[in-house]
């Protein structure tokens, strides 16, 4: 609200581009204070985690490949076969929701990339070429992740 009261140009009120550019100044500073998020230490804790989510995934994907009479048939008549899907529809929930924090954890990360990579003057030009890159493939995201840890 500094902003509105600043005087520029002989006193005028600061222009709606001025007062985004305020905002804009104000938000980069409050980014610069930002504290980590997770610790270290944490990154271990968080791809145990992953790896867990990955069985849930593998799961879903041979659920999904299998037609519905297939699916009902094995549960109907192998008890053995429905309680361990049934434990396997129970785990979806768990699945879903650990897919909602990491998601979180990637927006997250991205508005910070985003605002470190704002602090440079040819940030579009930086992007597309980024994008051009090996690395801008999943595999090589992941690399670039292993080889910055």
């Amino acid at each position: 609200m500094a902003a509105n009261k600043r005087s520029t140009r002989n006193g005028a009120k600061p222009t709606s581009n001025e007062r985004e550019k305020a905002l804009d100044m104000k938000l980069i500073r409050a980014a610069r204070k930002a504290p980590a998020l997770i610790k270290r230490e944490d990154v271990e804790r968080f791809e145990r985690r992953a790896q867990q989510r990955d069985i849930g995934r593998r799961l879903m994907w041979v659920i999904l490949s299998m037609s519905g009479k297939d699916l009902i048939e094995q549960v109907r008549t192998d008890r053995v076969y429905a309680v361990n899907m049934a434990v396997v529809a129970d785990g979806m929930q768990r699945y879903r929701e650990s897919n909602a924090q990491l998601n979180s954890f990637v927006d997250s990360a991205e508005a910070r990339l985003m605002v470190a990579l704002a602090y440079r003057k040819d940030m579009d030009e930086v992007i597309a070429e980024a994008r051009e890159q090996p690395a801008y493939s999943q595999i090589g995201q992941q690399q670039a992740v292993s080889e910055a840890a």
